[in-house]
């Protein structure tokens, strides 16, 4: 029984089928014909010499069909004989102009060779199979697959990757089950994600910026850590699994020289760097911690006092926060601040005024300060006042200020958004109209004022106890630290009796974090898309005591 196929999109109007005689007639093929194709069809998938001779026997036995002659080509490319099967090809078309087929073989061998331009005098310059064979009136559904695959490949060479989306989508509407699709999916939606990163760095490259990059040697960089308590030197050897009673024994130590000492760390941190980074590739993962284990411990000592501490950490370079920080910049950090950030936002109104600091470090007390409303909604009034003081400042800020980067302010009316704080829409707007967002964090001005209709929505990430966060970290590393070692599995070098040596690891660039921009390309932080989701030390901030 013939199948006649339901499609959409630009193949609605054609009629496709699968009738397998559709051209007996045109090439006068009989049942022993039939069979011939059938035979060679099955031997052309095999690199046998004689399966060589015997489909160009059927070649000389049948002229008038080309589909021995695209068999042909069909065997030299099993065998790894391009110009052979290159060369046939060419002469089937040349034989043939009218055989789909030979024009879809010459398409795809054009575009292989990075001549996608010349593809074009095969398929047709409209790219449509209708106007290609304008005498057809039915296309067997092969042909139609084969042709817009060839299609699919031209735009995926010209690097018009939504035009090669939509095609592929009404493609699908033939059959959904064809791994071939599923593969030219795959490299659509990677082109279209570096697309859209090209678009969105473009887009950056034009707006404004604020950079720190590279760390200052410090003046005390040979100045020697000196601790009260000894036991936070624990800190320097250990990840993030402290057990609950290590944690509760630290934190029962005298607060002010607790804090103290942990400043003391955060500046050795600093005045260190350099020493540390030399002996990056010597260090485990652990023994660069430390600064990591201050910041949760500070955030657990409610008072200015750590708060400037975690402050003047977040004020230096983008290589240093990398370097001991990492992802866990803008994963986990937040949450110490938001615990300080109570009854001191207005010192962290001046963090967001000054200039030339990392931009994600204003990334993260944004999302702080986005929590603190999310968990204390008492506190709401008082954290609008304080979005709507930072964006009045932005507003006349001049990129020339190095106050402000386009990536942070991007997030921040994300953040803006998630609190549903419709009074600041105007201020919002008036950054799109200086076209300082990027719209590959919350969308363009429209969508955002979509979002603004809509009402807050929520994201409110888990408060924890110190013990609790220590526990949730220990387990993201143990799983990272499983996945690393399960990629780098090799094969059986008979050392199973050998000890087990741990590797060092050290701290990489941040990768993708829940505020940034999703990778998908959707144009939304990733928490709210895919997640499961040189110059000097600023002025205005001061080393620690």
């Amino acid at each position: 029984m013939t199948t006649i196929y339901t499609t959409t999109g630009h193949l609605a109007h054609l009629r496709i089928s699968d009738r397998t005689n559709l051209h007996d007639a045109r090439y006068g093929v009989d049942a022993a014909q039939s069979m011939e194709i059938t035979k060679c069809f099955e031997l052309a998938q095999t690199n046998l010499a004689s399966a060589g001779k015997y489909i160009r026997k059927q070649m000389e036995r049948y002229p008038k069909n080309p589909i021995f002659q695209n068999y042909m080509g069909t065997w030299y490319e099993k065998r790894g004989e391009r110009d052979k099967s290159t060369a046939q090809l060419e002469l089937t078309y040349e034989q043939f102009p009218d055989y789909l087929f030979a024009g879809v073989n010459m398409a795809n061998t054009r575009i292989a060779q990075e001549r996608p331009d010349d593809a074009l005098h095969y398929l047709g310059s409209g790219l449509r199979i209708e106007e290609r064979y304008p005498e057809r009136d039915e296309f067997h559904v092969n042909e139609v697959q084969s042709y817009e695959s060839a299609c699919i490949k031209y735009h995926i060479a010209k690097k018009e990757w939504e035009a090669a989306r939509e095609r592929l989508e009404t493609l699908r509407s033939l059959g959904d089950d064809k791994e071939w699709l599923n593969q030219l999916d795959d490299i659509i939606m990677v082109g279209l994600w570096s697309k859209r990163r090209e678009d969105e760095k473009a887009e950056l490259e034009r707006m404004p910026k604020m950079e720190f990059e590279k760390q200052p040697v410090s003046a005390h960089a040979e100045r020697e850590l000196v601790l009260q308590h000894e036991e936070l030197r624990v800190l320097f050897s250990r990840s993030m699994d402290l057990a609950p009673e290590e944690i509760a024994g630290l934190l029962a130590l005298p607060r002010e020289s607790l804090v103290r000492d942990l400043c003391g760390i955060l500046q050795h941190s600093i005045d260190r760097f350099h020493h540390y980074q030399a002996k990056g590739d010597e260090l485990w993962w652990d023994e660069l911690s430390f600064v990591h284990h201050a910041i949760l411990l500070l955030g657990e000592l409610r008072g200015q006092d750590s708060l400037e501490a975690v402050l003047i950490t977040l004020s230096q370079s983008r290589e240093y926060l990398d370097f001991y920080l990492g992802e866990w910049l803008t994963e986990d950090i937040w949450e110490p601040l938001a615990k300080l950030a109570d009854g001191h936002l207005s010192r962290l109104d001046a963090f967001m005024r000054v200039p030339r600091l990392n931009a994600f470090s204003k990334v993260v007390v944004s999302e702080a300060v986005n929590q603190l409303g999310q968990h204390r909604p008492e506190l709401l009034p008082e954290v609008e006042r304080w979005y709507t003081g930072l964006l009045a400042f932005y507003n006349a800020a001049s990129p020339e200020d190095e106050v402000m980067d386009a990536t942070q302010l991007g997030l921040m009316v994300g953040d803006i958004l998630e609190l549903g704080l419709a009074s600041l829409q105007p201020a919002v707007e008036a950054l799109y109209e200086r076209d300082i967002v990027p719209i590959g964090m919350c969308g363009n001005i429209d969508a955002v004022r979509d979002q603004f209709a809509e009402g807050a929505v929520h994201h409110k990430r888990a408060m924890l106890s110190l013990a609790e966060r220590y526990a949730n970290l220990s387990e993201i590393e143990a799983t990272a630290q499983d996945d690393e070692v399960w990629e780098g599995e090799e094969e059986d070098d008979g050392l199973d009796d050998a000890p087990l040596v741990r590797l060092p690891i050290t701290r990489a660039t941040p990768k993708v974090g829940r505020n940034d921009p999703c990778t998908c390309g959707s144009g939304k932080k990733f928490k709210k898309c895919c997640e499961g989701k040189a110059t000097a030390l600023p002025a205005e901030l001061t080393q620690l005591n």
